[in-house]
């Protein structure tokens, strides 16, 4: 889990990410790797109704020849278990920028991620910093029951994901907010503010954002904006 820390005294400072393509050959559900479940939600894109919409067609067009069909699907599964079969074409394993030019629209995994605020305040059982985004409810369970009292939120795993900036200080009055988290390639970014008082009171303080936001798999980078109030 990387994290990068931006110190100011007064004012926010925005990192504007380069634009990002990359994609798995195959993995459309976005998952990092091509697997049957991959194959299952072509045929979904192609058979269901009403049809979800594709987040990645790219990923999706599995034998790279510019379009979406049943062939797809087929060809996926002989790559992944036909011996013989032809492999995956580029980018594959490892993601990358597709080669070939088609009608189809560029995968573009950067994107702004709405949350809900779970959690915010001064308060909280654990005497640790912590920064990470939980994926399941036996990690969210163990850190609620240590943190406070209150009934366990419910989340949906299976599509969402929560993500905790949480600190331990003995200066009362520090504050965290989470500004924005936004997807950007394989990671995903959560920028957020602690400001601190400028009077100094002498009492512990577990100053925390905990937010529900949409389910991703990307590598969490936490990037820290300090306001010093004088």
């Amino acid at each position: 889990m990387k994290r990068i820390a931006l110190v100011l005294v007064i004012g926010l400072v925005w990192i504007a990410p380069a634009p990002a393509h990359a994609f798995v050959r195959g993995d459309y559900d976005g998952g990092g790797s091509a697997n049957i479940a991959d194959a299952v939600s072509i045929l979904a894109l192609l058979f269901q109704s009403p049809a979800p919409a594709p987040d990645c067609a790219d990923a999706a067009d599995a034998n790279d020849d510019g379009a979406i069909d049943i062939s797809d699907a087929i060809f996926l599964l002989g790559a992944l278990f036909v011996p013989g079969s032809l492999p995956l074409p580029p980018p594959y394993p490892a993601d990358g920028i597709d080669p070939t030019q088609d009608a189809l629209p560029p995968c573009d995994p950067t994107g702004i991620l709405p949350f809900v605020t779970i959690a915010q305040g001064s308060e909280s059982g654990t005497n640790e910093f912590l920064q990470t985004a939980i994926l399941d409810d036996a990690a969210w369970s163990a850190f609620w029951t240590v943190h406070t009292p209150d009934p366990l939120p419910t989340v949906d795993f299976a599509s969402e994901m929560v993500v905790v900036v949480l600190g331990t200080f003995e200066n009362f009055g520090i504050s965290y907010t989470i500004d924005e988290i936004e997807v950007v390639g394989s990671t995903v970014e959560v920028r957020y503010t602690v400001v601190y008082p400028g009077a100094y009171l002498e009492q512990p303080c577990r100053p925390h954002h905990i937010v529900r936001t949409s389910r991703s798999l990307a590598t969490p980078v936490f990037i820290e904006t300090v306001i010093a109030l004088p």
